[in-house]
């Protein structure tokens, strides 16, 4: 499996599923991993005794190496979005109330991709019954840029990350992880009835379904993810290629980033920074990607679930 739009297609929600792609680049950019089960634990090697060479004089020896290396449990979290529908409504479509439910379905499975994907960022200050996001997962000490913005509540963030290739589980990159081996769908639709919220003496029939999917992000490596933060519309405080370029520096050389994630606004700002160099004057193109320390191209995300409202304490 390679993306969430391929393991929707192999749960036969091809159709409902399609729409979300073209608007949340975090679902198709990244690859996706089933997960058996719902938790799991690693073991990350996280540093070793020796860094300088094991050479030795005659008749000397070498000391044992050592590693230091410390378990993670990565858990995947219960999502299962619920569409409901009065009969008296759906009847009424001219294509029938099945093709009234599926067209719900994929408007409020969009939305509810949309929410992943802020809770990838967000985690627990999108929703706490959700999964960790890159908030809560990154080294907030080493691998952090500062704008330094100060208005307050105009903050945004852009992330750099280092993604897991498709099809390459041993990568230490980012990835999505979907549990109960990557299965996801709706259940069918049922007419059912519904006590009215308005009086509880009452009832009314409504068609019925429910998604279920078991999503999460995971954080591999505290080295493959770089936060540019305090983004803000603050003058000297908005996006520049200078501050990509310190966030660049912070990969270990040879595990760059393969992704950049911001804002309209942050992607707007960064264009402004540039001076156009043809000869016609015209403004410097829209960034739709940089060029990485090994002279790699890495694509430029704009994406909705990333906000311009961020508290500056985060």
């Amino acid at each position: 499996m390679s993306t969430l739009l391929d393991i929707a297609k192999n749960n036969g929600v091809e159709q409902v599923i399609s729409e979300a792609s073209r608007v949340h680049p975090e679902l198709t950019a990244l690859a996706s991993f089933p997960l058996t089960g719902i938790s799991v634990k690693s073991v990350v090697y996280t540093a070793a005794s020796n860094t300088t060479g094991s050479f030795r004089t005659l008749n000397a020896g070498t000391a044992d190496i050592t590693e230091t290396s410390e378990t993670r449990l990565f858990e995947c979290y219960t999502a299962e979005p619920r569409i409901e529908e009065d009969r008296a409504l759906a009847d009424r479509y001219e294509k029938g109330s099945q093709a009234w439910m599926e067209a719900k379905s994929a408007r409020i499975l969009d939305l509810e991709m949309l929410a992943w994907c802020k809770q990838m960022y967000y985690g627990s200050g999108n929703n706490a019954a959700g999964f960790p996001g890159l908030i809560q997962s990154y080294d907030s000490s080493g691998m952090v840029v500062d704008a330094s913005g100060t208005t307050a509540s105009t903050g945004s963030s852009v992330w750099l990350v280092r993604a897991a290739p498709a099809g390459n589980m041993a990568d230490d990159g980012v990835r999505w992880r979907f549990g109960n081996g990557g299965k996801m769908g709706f259940d069918p639709v049922q007419l059912l009835p519904v006590v009215d919220p308005a009086d509880g003496t009452k009832k009314f029939m409504k068609y019925i379904t429910t998604f279920t999917a078991y999503p999460a992000f995971q954080v591999q490596s505290l080295l493959s993810v770089v936060r540019i933060k305090k983004l803000t519309a603050d003058s000297g405080k908005t996006l520049t290629d200078d501050l990509i370029n310190q966030a660049l520096a912070k990969f270990p050389a040879g595990k760059g980033p393969n992704h950049i994630f911001m804002t309209q606004r942050s992607n707007y700002q960064l264009q402004k920074s540039r001076t156009a160099t043809n000869p016609t004057g015209q403004p410097a193109p829209w960034p739709n990607s940089i060029m990485g320390v090994d002279g790699t191209t890495i694509p430029i995300h704009v994406t909705e679930a990333l906000t311009n409202t961020e508290s500056l304490t985060l």
